[in-house]
This record gives structure tokens, sequence and C-alpha cells, in this order.
């Protein structure tokens, strides 16, 4: 609705208006006010609680709506018995390296309990390298990653799989490596533990 009323504002039309969308039966809920709520609830333990009661007052607001925003709007079931039915590659583990590539183009060593990906992030792993090595690297890489997400012309910024093919590492030989793993090890480890 909201492209539509901007397509259609040399006739007129103003997708800020709300009797716009009341117009068109559609629920409005003013852009500065949908930002400002993301922005001041969005890191907040209770956010859940919060989203409840805006549904709530959005079905109270908007009798004609009464019935049609399921209940569990806020309470997705993405409980042990879902994750079970994932294959093991998108479920996430307290100590898995995750890498947002949009948005905020973030990497951390996990720390929140078991979780599912969704499609802005990766899950890193190696069956040769161990976890400190990718993880550190991919820091390395973080700023030209977020410089090159911030050049993109679209809402959220991002980078593209070809980036990461050509962001280059220096691999120290085997034993260096063994020498390096017995120091970083135990340290990128007690991470997660740490943040738990």
């Amino acid at each position: 609705m909201h492209a539509k009323l901007t397509a259609e504002q040399g006739e007129g039309a103003d997708p800020e208006d709300a009797d716009e969308y009341r117009a068109a039966n559609v629920f409005w809920v003013p852009h500065e006010a949908r930002w400002s709520f993301l922005q001041n609830n969005a890191k907040q333990p209770k956010i859940g609680k919060l989203v409840d009661e805006a549904m709530d007052a959005i079905e109270r607001d908007n009798p004609t709506l009464k019935g049609v925003l399921p209940k569990q709007y806020a309470r997705p079931a993405l409980d042990k018995q879902r994750l079970g039915e994932l294959e093991p590659d998108y479920i996430v583990e307290d100590g898995d390296v995750l890498f947002s590539w949009s948005g905020s183009l973030e990497c951390v060593l996990w720390a929140g309990g078991r979780g599912a990906l969704n499609q802005h992030l990766f899950k890193v792993t190696s069956p040769q390298y161990p976890k400190w090595l990718y993880y550190l690297w991919i820091h390395q890489h973080l700023a030209d990653f977020r410089h090159i997400a911030a050049g993109k012309a679209t809402t959220m910024g991002h980078i593209q799989r070809h980036h990461l093919s050509d962001a280059k590492v220096v691999l120290p030989g085997p034993d260096l490596l063994r020498a390096m793993d017995r120091h970083f090890t135990p340290i990128v480890e007690a991470v997660p533990n740490l943040r738990v």
C-alpha cells in the first residue's frame, strides 16, 4: 500500500496520511512512530510483551481487524520440537561463529542458546582450520565489508558472496598454526561461556 501511494504522489496521494490507509481499509502507523518504537525497544528484554501490547492495541483501536491478527504473532513457536525439524546446518549452538552479511554486518561467537539461522546469517565453520582463525579473519575484513554494504543503494546494506571470495587471508604453516592454536583456542572458546 505504501509503495502504491508513493507511486501515486504525483496525483495527490500521500503515503504518510492515515486517511489514505483507512480509505483502503488498511491499518497505518506513521513512519516516525514505527521507527521510534523499534529504536527505543528493539534491545529491551521484554520486547515480546511490548509487541503483544501493541498488537492488542491495534485490534482494540481497529475493530475491523479483530480476529485477523493471529494470537501467536509475538511468540513464534521455535521450540526444541521445531528446531528438531530443521537440518543441522541451520541450527546454532553456543560457541558457533555467526556472520551477518546484511544490515549491521557483525561477526559474533554466539552465546544466545540453541537457535536457528535466518536468511541474513551465515554459520561459519571449517573442517580444516580452527575457529579462532576464521573468526579473527572475518573481523580483519569487517570494516571493508561494512564499507561495501554502506555503498549499496538499498534500504539494507549487504555484501555478496563474491566479496567473501575476494577477501584474502594469510595462513600460517602447519607448525606455527599448531603452536598458535594452543594459545588462541582456549581464549576463543572462553568468550561464549563468559557471555552465557
